[in-house]
């Protein structure tokens, strides 16, 4: 089928680049779900001002509060994304500073089974005992569940969305995929 294949990625290390680190702090993180709320909060204190200072019909009411709505949905995804994405990696900081890149993985997906199946989505990782066995960063492991999380969003209901690792390329890569097309539809809720 028609997949998504990450794009390539440097080695599973450790020392991870400074630069990855740098977007992925807690400082980082909160500067962009704030930038990310203020679209959607934007939509929805506009047309509610639109809904309480203009006479509607009752279409255009419905069609107000349906864009509320929406909104306000957005801005409870970015906000689950945020808390699942803080949790996992308190549950990796409780292990050690860095962990085995299988079980990162394998925490990812049982850490993402529940939006999977709201979707109604498969989630799974091929080739487990090919997957090198490299420590992982906790900066990586936010990139990976980001990543994967994406994915998820992106692929229609019904997917199945695989991790797999591509041991034809040096140093190994993971590819991210779907078996179905990806949609990529952002919507602003105005």
């Amino acid at each position: 089928g028609s997949g998504f294949m990450s794009q390539p990625q440097p080695p599973v290390d450790a020392d991870l680049n400074t630069s990855l680190l740098a977007t992925l702090s807690p400082l980082n993180l909160l500067r962009s779900l704030s930038h990310e709320l203020r679209t959607p909060l934007a939509a929805i204190l506009g047309w509610t001002e639109w809904l309480l200072e203009s006479p509607l019909e009752v279409r255009q009411t419905d069609e107000g509060i349906r864009h509320i709505r929406s909104a306000a949905e957005k801005m409870l995804r970015l906000l689950d994304d945020y808390y699942d994405l803080a949790r996992f990696d308190d549950e990796g900081a409780t292990t050690t500073g860095a962990t085995d890149l299988l079980v990162t993985l394998r925490r990812i997906c049982h850490g993402l089974d529940l939006v999977a199946q709201q979707r109604h989505q498969t989630l799974r990782i091929e080739a487990e005992e090919q997957i090198p066995s490299r420590s992982v960063s906790s900066a990586l492991r936010q990139a990976l569940w980001l990543s994967v999380r994406h994915l998820l969003c992106a692929a229609p209901e019904g997917a199945t969305v695989t991790i797999r690792p591509d041991v034809t390329t040096s140093p190994p890569q993971l590819v991210v995929s779907s078996d179905q097309e990806l949609s990529e539809t952002t919507d602003s809720g105005g």
